[in-house]
């Protein structure tokens, strides 16, 4: 199933998209185990959006992915700081 969302995945990348839709791309490339290239959507998402702290938490679920949870854990806790009563952080990360 994870490869058939591949090949629409690549086709949303080449378009201009809005920061709700980069959002979820991101989210659809850790989903479907693309880390390297969420990565690259993501640090162009946190400079075009730098006050936009949902980056910080799509960059503790990367970290979580790519094995490092002590810097997850710190990224989530700064997003939650500022967040208390986001469910999508409490439950990307518990």
């Amino acid at each position: 199933q994870r490869d058939k969302i591949k090949e629409p995945i690549d086709q949303l990348a080449q378009l201009t998209l809005t920061a709700e839709q980069e959002i979820w791309l991101i989210q659809k490339c850790l989903d479907t185990g693309r880390a390297e290239q969420a990565q690259k959507r993501l640090v162009s998402f946190q400079e075009r959006y730098p006050s936009d702290d949902r980056g910080e938490l799509l960059m503790a679920w990367l970290k979580m992915y790519q094995g490092y949870p002590e810097n997850a854990l710190e990224l989530i806790q700064k997003y939650l700081s500022g967040n208390p009563g986001s469910a999508t952080g409490w439950r990307r990360w518990w």
